[in-house]
């Protein structure tokens, strides 16, 4: 059997199972023959034949404590079913009518299959006593609180389900410190937290208040489970020392988590605290990168350090969908000034979110954004004693000399994917609310994708450059040329405003490298291209000088405008050369070339041989010789 302190791992196993799919009648199924079963072995199941008779339970599991374990097992199905039966009518409504809104029977129906779970898991409490377990005892106090605030979720009774809501979460924390903390952690995140939220929503709480102080809020401190709960873990209520005052409580968030987010001159209020939580996380990781962006890290371990900061980005991002979503399913409309200022940030955040995208794909690309030619700067050259050392310890000089072509390449395909990629990026920006309509963003996105497109170009000429197409590097480097020209509008204020860690921002400093550099690889291909076609000319030149030498009877299919030279005729004398032969040509020689003394042979050869011995011997008759003749 399983004991209490695993009943929150045995309800989310047989839930799991059941509930995959999202059938809430298959599980109300399956307790409803787990009942049965233990009903059989409790000897409280009515045999069959006779008249129901209605055993008070009670009465009967503290006369009988050899089967506390099924009793617990009884009572805890029974919940189970209970509250599986109350979800099944509500997913049934909600297929119906196509939202979550219940009629009043229904209601009424649900609240009381939940209240008669709570009575089932009153019993868990009384066993728990008996058998003096303080775990088992907290266990089922928190899954009875987590029952009462169902009941008042369902009864629309806020003030109520966040204080049982926030009971459970704080037994079940102090439970996850003394024991399985992942599956404690699972049940708080998916069961507990979303209701608290919404209760607090429904309560008029700022959104801004996280989760921890509406728990130390809310909670019944004199409780004698929460008490026990505080001995087993002191830190279960995070924000014990938090003041009952809703005013206060949000000046003390706010001294740690951002109250506001600017985007283009524009400055909202963060009231969802999720949010804010998330923006402070990335503003704490800011720091790490600039420290390892200063120091002398590879570019693999500096574009690593970006991912401490897009996580939180990303949270950023879910929290401000999911804000925006919650508000639109309760039928606040778009027009609504919540929405509005969520728009907003979720530009903000998407915008930030895209920009340590592409600041991670800068770093990858080497110093300059990629413009020269290695992604690692080649390391200084050693002199010869310290290099006859380094190969006695095995040390490898990695210098741009000793790279293979196989290497080039792939570092150069490697770039342009991350080009690709930035480039990709600053598209999805033009797709954010709010940003088709503000020119000043569009002609800086503009010239930022001149500048991407340019490194990107001049990265696909490099490659051709290696396979010797000067000519179409030469075509490629022009094109990197004319979009790097072509950029108007640069980010100076904004880069000097923000850290230095690099983002989308491009400066006229490094559109101006850029350009030159663009120039200078256009004016020495075109060089190269020219003494390419000089040299072409030469050969064309001398290829044709040649054939003018060679005899008319050797041009007899050259139709020269001039007319033919007819100075230059045949070589004479005649020089000694191959001819090419068919070889079939010579199979026939071969049956007239009569060698000497191979006629006598051949005379031998036609003549008849003496046929009186073969006619003397008897023919063979029968199987292989056998027979009778």
């Amino acid at each position: 059997m399983v004991g209490m302190d695993q009943i929150t791992g045995l309800v989310q196993k047989s839930r799991g199972e059941a509930l995959s799919v999202g059938d809430y009648g298959q599980y109300r199924k399956s307790c409803a023959g787990r009942i049965l079963n233990l009903r059989r072995k409790l000897h409280i199941v009515t045999p069959k034949g006779r008249k129901f008779e209605n055993k008070k339970t009670e009465t009967l599991y503290p006369k009988d404590e050899e089967h506390l374990a099924e009793w617990r097992d009884y009572y805890l199905a029974s919940s189970e079913r209970a509250w599986a039966h109350a979800m099944h009518m509500k997913s049934l409504q909600a297929a119906e009518t196509g939202n979550a809104t219940l009629s009043g029977p229904t209601r009424a129906h649900i609240i009381s299959r939940l209240v008669k779970a709570t009575k089932s898991a009153s019993h868990l409490i009384q066993i728990s006593k008996q058998e003096k377990n303080q775990q088992d005892y907290l266990a089922a106090n928190a899954y009875k609180r987590w029952l009462d605030g169902a009941v008042a979720f369902e009864s629309q009774k806020w003030e109520t389900c966040l204080g049982a809501f926030s009971d459970a979460q704080v037994v079940y924390t102090a439970l996850g410190t003394a024991g399985d903390t992942a599956t404690y952690s699972d049940w708080i995140s998916e069961t507990i937290e979303p209701s608290l939220r919404y209760a607090a929503y429904q309560r008029r709480l700022p959104r801004t208040l996280a989760i921890p102080k509406i728990v130390a809020r809310f909670t019944s401190r004199d409780s004698d489970f929460i008490q026990q709960a505080l001995q087993l873990s002191p830190s279960c209520i995070s924000g014990d020392d938090a003041p009952s005052n809703t005013e206060t409580d949000v000046s003390a968030v706010q001294q740690n988590l951002p109250t506001s987010i600017a985007w283009r001159g524009r400055t909202v209020k963060l009231e969802d605290a999720r949010i804010a939580q998330a923006l402070a996380t990335v503003k704490e990781s800011e720091k790490g990168i600039q420290e390892i962006l200063a120091s002398d890290a590879s570019s693999s371990e500096k574009a690593a350090a970006f991912e401490k900061v897009l996580g939180p980005s990303q949270d950023a991002v879910d929290a401000t969908k999911s804000a925006i979503d919650e508000l639109l399913s309760e039928g606040v409309e778009s027009s609504d000034a919540r929405i509005q200022s969520l728009q907003i940030t979720r530009t903000a955040v998407n915008f930030d979110l895209i920009g340590w995208r592409i600041g991670r794909n800068r770093v990858l690309s080497g110093s300059d954004d990629g413009a020269g030619f290695f992604a690692e700067p080649p390391r200084a050259v050693k002199s010869r004693k310290t290099a006859a050392t380094s190969r006695k310890q095995g040390d490898v000089e990695s210098t741009s000399r000793g790279e293979g072509m196989g290497r080039k390449l792939a570092r150069l395909r490697e770039r342009a994917v991350l080009y690709d990629s930035t480039l990709q990026s600053i598209d999805s920006v033009r797709e954010l609310p709010g940003v088709a309509g503000d020119t000043g963003l569009l002609k800086k996105l503009v010239s930022r994708k001149a500048y991407f497109s340019a490194l990107r170009s001049t990265t696909i000429a490099r490659s051709h450059a290696l396979h010797g197409n000067n000519k179409n590097a030469l075509a490629l480097f022009s094109r990197a040329w004319q979009h790097a020209s072509v950029m108007d509008t640069f980010d100076d204020d904004e880069a000097e405003a923000r850290s230095q860690v690099p983002r989308h921002y491009v400066t006229s400093e490094q559109a101006t490298k850029l350009k030159t550099i663009t120039q200078g690889l256009v004016v020495q291909f075109s060089g190269l291209v020219e003494m390419d076609n000089l040299e072409a000319e030469a050969i064309k030149t001398e290829k044709a000088k040649a054939v003018w030498l060679a005899p008319l009877i050797e041009r007899m299919d050259d139709y020269p405008a001039g007319g033919a030279d007819l100075s230059n005729l045949v070589d004479y004398p005649p020089k000694l050369r191959p001819v090419p032969v068919k070889p079939i040509f010579l199979d026939l020689a071969w049956n007239y070339i009569q060698y000497p003394g191979a006629v006598k042979q051949l005379q031998a050869a036609a003549t008849p041989s003496d046929s009186s011995e073969a006619q003397k011997a008897p023919a063979k008759k029968g199987w292989f010789g056998f027979g009778r003749s």
